[in-house]
């Protein structure tokens, strides 16, 4: 026989943590049909009353965030002796266990420290504090998507305090110094927190760190940290950023997540940037050479076929030095803008994905000179850039892209938005900008369900009720479907608008013939 449900909706599959008081499940929420992770507190048994009102914060919390870096609570309540909550189950490993096998590239490394960035971002907005941000409670799975864990410490910023001014709470190697001399913490607290699991990611070791608790307080608060080194496989920017995460004086230090986001930014650096062409001497070789060898072909023609031999060459050589003089002339101005522009940054995508200009000979045999222009994309959220079909790379993208002039056709993919395709022109020497926001060009739709049903439009499956998000969906007709083996399938054609969302409440009835 089946134990009967814990709380008349979770079975327990494993037991991760248990004490006195509280303890921690993976389970199975039998409404939800999904694994969950269940965290019970025996009110009768805690030691202080505090920790309820720690536990009941937590849960009231997090129900007001909703987003992809924090992990999510499905509910909690009471029942009989015990306080429960009921979060998500996001199957991976935490980020310490994570950091001892870091084999992560440098764009790996800023992809994770933006999901970070964007989940405080969401909960500062909210003006949450976590307080105990470290990374035993942050979680990542193998495809390196980020969330944000255990919110037990946290709470409003301006809100009563919930210990004494002088009570220390959080984890000794990740405490700001006001958070260890018990006075007020805020956003900036977190960011302390923050600047040392970015030092983490890219140099596996804590900076503070030291033989026990009160060293490592105590270097905190006291001792002066050596500069960030610098090192050819970190960001040329971290050094500065993580110096200012790690001010002591919270005043000092950087005053907002967003602000820390925006380092990571690097398309907004090179927005004024126009980066160089490749060295114009390597363009200017190439094309002599190749001049050379069409007109060695050429003469051996005329050797065979053409009595007029030095008129032939006379022509042939006066052609060769007026390109030979142009390459010179073109190299000294491109020389020229190079000592002009000494602080631009080679572009990390140097790409001239193919020609687009047609090399025409005409009754002269004039040449004409390749030129490339440049292409910066940003997206929001994130997008897989195509051009031509062929993909480039995943916003954001650092450095312009570097084309040859010609007219290209651009897509920009994400799994759950409609693809955004549009063509630009690129001339020589120019830069097209292009700032795509996904969500200026998609509907959302709002499924309440009674009592729960798998949803369906166009045919795909999008997720059982109750969905954690708004559906996402391109503007125009489409079919829904909400199907419940038990009940009978409902069935319509809805129109989604742009920007807008539609909210749809069904109660599936009868039974299922």
């Amino acid at each position: 026989m089946n134990p009967e449900p814990l709380f008349g909706k979770f079975k327990t599959i494993e037991c991760f943590k248990k004490d006195d008081s509280m303890a921690v499940y993976l389970a199975h929420h039998t409404y939800l049909n999904k694994k969950i992770i269940l965290k019970t507190l025996n009110i009768t048994l805690i030691p202080d009353p505090i920790v309820l009102e720690r536990f009941k914060r937590e849960a009231r919390l997090l129900a007001q965030i909703d987003h992809p870096n924090i992990i999510t609570v499905y509910d909690f309540g009471e029942s009989g002796d015990f306080f429960y909550i009921s979060f998500e189950y996001f199957e991976g490993q935490n980020l310490r266990e994570a950091l001892k096998n870091n084999q992560w590239s440098i764009e790996d490394k800023s992809h994770i420290v933006r999901q970070i960035c964007n989940g405080l971002v969401h909960t500062h907005n909210k003006k949450i504090i976590h307080r105990d941000l470290k990374p035993e409670n942050i979680l990542i799975n193998e495809k390196k998507h980020v969330k944000i864990a255990d919110f037990g410490l946290a709470q409003i910023s301006g809100a009563e305090n919930l210990t004494a001014p002088e009570t220390v709470i959080g984890t000794p190697a990740y405490m700001a110094p006001e958070q260890i001399q018990g006075i007020k913490t805020d956003e900036r607290t977190d960011l302390f927190a923050l600047g040392i699991i970015i030092y983490e990611i890219y140099f596996s070791q804590n900076p503070f760190l030291g033989k026990d608790a009160g060293q490592t307080l105590n270097n905190i608060q006291k001792c002066k940290r050596p500069p960030t080194p610098k090192r050819d496989d970190v960001p040329g920017f971290l050094p500065k950023l993580i110096d200012n995460l790690l001010k002591k004086k919270k005043n000092e230090r950087i005053q907002t997540t967003s602000e820390v986001l925006k380092y990571f930014d690097t398309t907004g650096q090179s927005e004024t940037i126009i980066a160089p062409s490749p060295k114009p001497y390597k363009w200017g070789l190439f094309l002599v050479l190749a001049i050379l060898f069409l007109l060695f072909i050429y003469n051996d023609n005329l050797l065979k076929n053409d009595p007029t031999l030095p008129m032939a060459e006379s022509h042939q050589s006066d052609s060769l030095m007026e390109v030979a003089d142009s390459v010179k002339q073109e190299n000294t101005r491109f020389t020229q803008r190079e000592k002009i522009q000494e602080k631009i940054i080679e572009p990390e995508l140097e790409l001239a994905i193919k020609s687009k200009t047609k090399i025409e000979n005409s009754e002269h045999d004039q040449v004409a000179i390749l030129k490339y222009g440049f292409l910066t994309v940003k997206c929001t959220p994130w997008a897989e850039l195509f051009i031509d079909t062929k993909k480039i790379d995943t916003t954001p993208i650092k450095k312009p892209i570097r084309l040859a002039t010609g007219t290209y056709f651009i897509e920009l993919k994400h799994p759950d938005y409609p693809t955004y395709s549009d063509s630009v022109t690129i001339s020589g020497e120019s830069e097209i900008k292009i700032n795509i926001d996904l969500n200026n060009y998609i509907g959302y739709l709002k499924c309440n369900v009674f009592p729960w049903g798998n949803i369906f439009i166009d045919g795909t499956y999008k997720g059982q009720t109750p969905l954690k998000n708004n559906i996402i969906l391109s503007p125009g007709k489409h079919n829904l479907e909400i199907r419940n083996p038990a009940l009978q399938t409902y069935n319509s054609e809805i129109f989604i608008t742009k920007a807008e969302t539609l909210a749809i409440a069904v109660e599936l009835k009868g039974a299922n013939k």
